[in-house]
């Protein structure tokens, strides 16, 4: 009950937009390590799918993942797709590593 309680106080819509934030911050801070995006009028604010771009002779998505997992980042594997959904504690440093691992894995 105390959990419904809480979201009534910080509202729906105020949660999308809080994780809206985080997620249009990861896909602008990824896009120039040649991961691809849903078009922003398909994005949901709750979470995102990265992609490799076309012809990318990177390892396949489940490589990538394992890779990262490696370095203790987490994210799921959907398809051809990195899978990303952000809670609302993640904070900039937060950011940050995931930015760096995958600079660093792909």
């Amino acid at each position: 009950i105390t959990a419904f309680k809480q979201l009534h106080t910080w509202t729906v819509s105020e949660i999308n937009i809080s994780l809206r934030r985080i997620t249009e911050t990861i896909i602008e801070r990824t896009s120039n390590l040649g991961l691809i995006a849903p078009a922003k009028e398909y994005r949901a604010g709750h979470l995102t799918g990265l992609r490799l771009a076309a012809g990318s002779s990177r390892d396949g998505i489940e490589d990538i993942q394992q890779k990262l997992a490696e370095k203790n980042v987490y994210l799921s594997a959907r398809g051809d797709a990195l899978r990303i959904a952000p809670h609302l504690h993640v904070s900039d440093t937060d950011i940050d590593r995931l930015v760096t691992a995958l600079a660093d894995t792909l």
